[in-house]
């Protein structure tokens, strides 16, 4: 068994090719602006799930015996230029096939090519509309098909009743497109139909963490109660200049449901998912979102911002947001600021360790001015004003000090340092 797992796959002939009775698991990779993205052969056994294939001439070509087994699902299949997905000789493959293993198949100039006389499951797709007669345009061959929102329910989208279209009509809709459910609440016009549950309150939060310069981590997206929650999308934002997001993961609460992330933008994760029914949980983690700290960004922070939620049947939604700080891999006393500085001055620096930390100023002789004792303090950047240390120009008995030169002197754990600053009146 091959697993290929999590890799970025560009500007190749054949990105990932699977010959002969070879087994393999393909999932979660980008593969893009290739000949070909996935080319299964012979009677290999191939999984293809949770992949963004785009951009490529051909994003899955099929060359397998009838004795293969091929199933697609949950993949992002676009702007292939000739074809999604082509099925040559006598592939047989299953291509979503239902709710949770739909794929989006959208903007090819071809969706599907089949080139021999098997007809091809293709059930429970998005296909980028729900016009039957444009999807039929872009699907060649015996290729059995179901949009994945039809023109009935197309027309009572609003199936809540409240006026507009949104993720908790999504989500009824996907009910009962399953059959979990034979009426909508707009059709029944009763506010205590056991296919609603009450609006809630819900609270979303991202944590504060800090991590060194050039590796990985997770970073947990919290709910404060998952109860009735049935769809629901999120968009995260951060500095791109900083770390790079890499993979999205969905965690035990989202069980059972259908969801897709997008970490392909520019400072920018997307996350959007429904469930069949709505689940009596409470609160946790929803996804965890991995993220890779780029070289040379030590000392730098960057904002989490939970930019856009949508929640199916909220009342309220409280976005708590959080932050990346890179921790330096050195600690340093910086230069302060202003220098000559009258009457006061900031004196900054970087701790790669927690440490009890003080400031210690000494003039031309050598003698003892002031010392600042600044306590115990984390691991990271005190730069900016309100972090920094602030000497006021002041000797330990509060009286002001003369115009020159003294020595500010860092102790923090076993380290020491020492810049000159001048006073200048």
């Amino acid at each position: 068994m091959v697993n290929i797992s999590y890799n970025n796959i560009e500007r190749n002939g054949e990105g990932i090719g699977c010959w002969c009775s070879s087994k393999s698991n393909i999932i979660h990779n980008t593969l893009r602006y290739n000949y070909c993205g996935i080319h299964p052969h012979d009677e290999s056994i191939t999984t293809i799930n949770d992949n963004m294939i785009h951009n490529n001439y051909i994003g899955i070509r099929l060359d397998v015996s009838a004795a293969a087994t091929v199933t697609i699902s949950r993949n992002i299949i676009d702007k292939s230029l000739w074809c999604g997905i082509l099925c040559g000789s006598n592939s047989k493959p299953l291509i979503g096939g239902s709710f949770v293993d739909a794929n989006e198949i959208t903007n090819n100039e071809n969706h599907i090519d089949s080139r021999n006389l098997n007809t091809i499951n293709a059930t429970f797709n998005y296909w980028g509309t729900t016009d039957e007669n444009e999807i039929r345009q872009r699907i060649y061959g015996n290729v059995k098909f179901v949009p994945f929102i039809t023109d009935v329910d197309k027309m009572v989208a609003d199936v809540s009743g409240n006026g507009t279209v949104s993720a908790y009509d999504a989500a009824l809709i996907l009910q009962y497109v399953v059959g979990l459910i034979d009426t909508f609440p707009i059709s029944e016009m009763d506010p205590k139909s056991p296919q609603q549950s009450a609006p809630r309150d819900y609270t979303v939060s991202l944590p504060d963490i800090s991590i060194g310069e050039g590796k990985t981590i997770q970073t947990p997206i919290v709910i404060n109660d998952m109860t009735g929650l049935t769809a629901g999308g999120i968009s995260l934002k951060y500095d791109s200049k900083v770390m790079r997001a890499v993979k999205v993961s969905a965690s035990e609460l989202l069980s059972g449901y259908y969801w897709k992330s997008n970490t392909g933008l520019d400072g920018e994760v997307r996350i959007a998912f429904a469930g069949e029914l709505p689940p009596n949980v409470g609160q946790g983690e929803m996804f965890t979102v991995t993220f890779e700290v780029l070289p040379h960004t030590e000392g730098t922070t960057t904002p989490l911002i939970l930019d856009t939620i949508q929640l199916s049947n909220s009342l309220t939604i409280t976005k708590r947001n959080g932050s990346v700080t890179v921790l330096p891999s050195m600690t340093l006393l910086l230069q302060n600021y202003p220098n000559p500085f009258n009457p006061e001055t900031w004196i900054p620096f970087q701790l790669a360790d927690s440490s009890d930390v003080s400031i210690i100023i000494y003039n031309v002789k050598g003698v003892l001015v002031r010392t600042l004792h600044l306590g115990h303090k984390d691991a990271g950047s005190y730069i900016l004003k309100g972090k920094a240390a602030y000497w006021d120009g002041r000797d330990n008995f509060g009286n002001r000090v003369a115009s020159g030169g003294y020595f500010c002197q860092l102790k923090a754990g076993g380290f020491k340092d020492t810049r000159k600053v001048v006073l200048m009146k």
